[in-house]
């Protein structure tokens, strides 16, 4: 069962994703068309937008979040995430986002940023509770039709 608090916790969640994509962006931009991914040794980032990234971190945790962006081969994403706990109850629960910020060649190289990414910050419980039923009742009849037609499956 969805909880209200889990779908603010989502909603705040997502807002959140798209300002430090927002603040990603801003700090990334300087370094379009530089290094800033080392190739040798074990990679990572070179020093200064390590630095840059150390602050981002260090504001995101100060809210309440956690995030880094994070690279594998040239494609860099942000990955935020926070906990909530239920009220009267010793159950965490931990949400995430992942959202594309760049793109790196394989020199190490900032060749491109992609565009904001839209999240959506409206779900409503109502709203969530309702499409889930109506998954259930696809999925029950999917699974119906097929079982129809199980004599001819491969």
């Amino acid at each position: 069962m969805i909880s209200p608090i889990a779908v603010a916790t989502r909603n705040g969640l997502n807002s959140k994703a798209m300002e430090a994509q927002q603040r990603l962006v801003a700090l990334l931009t300087p370094y379009l068309g530089r290094k800033i991914r080392k190739i040798s040794g074990y990679g990572g980032w070179v020093a200064a937008v390590d630095r840059d990234l150390d602050r981002f971190r260090a504001e995101l945790q100060a809210e309440g979040f956690r995030g880094w962006l994070a690279c594998q081969s040239t494609w860099c994403h942000l990955q935020i995430d926070t906990t909530y706990r239920l009220p009267d109850t010793n159950h965490c629960s931990y949400v995430k986002a992942d959202v594309s910020i760049c793109k790196v060649d394989e020199a190490g190289l900032l060749v491109e940023i992609f565009p904001l990414a839209e999240r959506r910050t409206d779900y409503t419980l109502d709203w969530v509770e309702a499409v889930s039923a109506e998954a259930r009742k696809l999925e029950y009849k999917l699974s119906q039709l097929r079982q129809s037609i199980r004599e001819f499956a491969p």
